[in-house]
């Protein structure tokens, strides 16, 4: 992600009543830093505009990746803007890009509802 990328994610992040710190791009990079951990980043656009959000970071041996979002955190899981109808489908294709991208089997939510 851009550094453009990143300001918009975190003003959606902002945006958003049910937010955490470690949706911010700054526990992103804080992750990536101390755990050296890769990071993989979802986001739904609406033109310019984010409409949902997936973060993850993969873990784990070469051949058996996961991803979890967000390790280290109570919270985690997606993020919608309430604008979103059927936000379980848009969560199903998040979830689908993001294994498909890091080539995971396994996505671990936390904190979800």
């Amino acid at each position: 992600m851009t550094e453009a990328h990143l300001a918009k994610w975190d003003s959606f992040v902002d945006s958003q009543p049910e937010a955490r710190y470690s949706y911010l791009s700054g526990y992103k990079r804080a992750i990536e830093e101390v755990y050296d951990l890769r990071s993989y980043y979802v986001a739904m656009w609406d033109g310019e505009t984010i409409k949902a959000i997936l973060p993850c970071f993969v873990v784990g041996l070469p051949w058996a990746k996961r991803c979890v979002s967000m390790p280290f955190s109570q919270a985690g899981g997606p993020l919608f803007d309430h604008s979103v109808g059927n936000a379980d489908i848009v969560f199903a294709k998040l979830a689908l890009g993001v294994l498909e991208g890091v080539g995971a089997s396994l996505l671990d939510m936390r904190g979800l509802n």
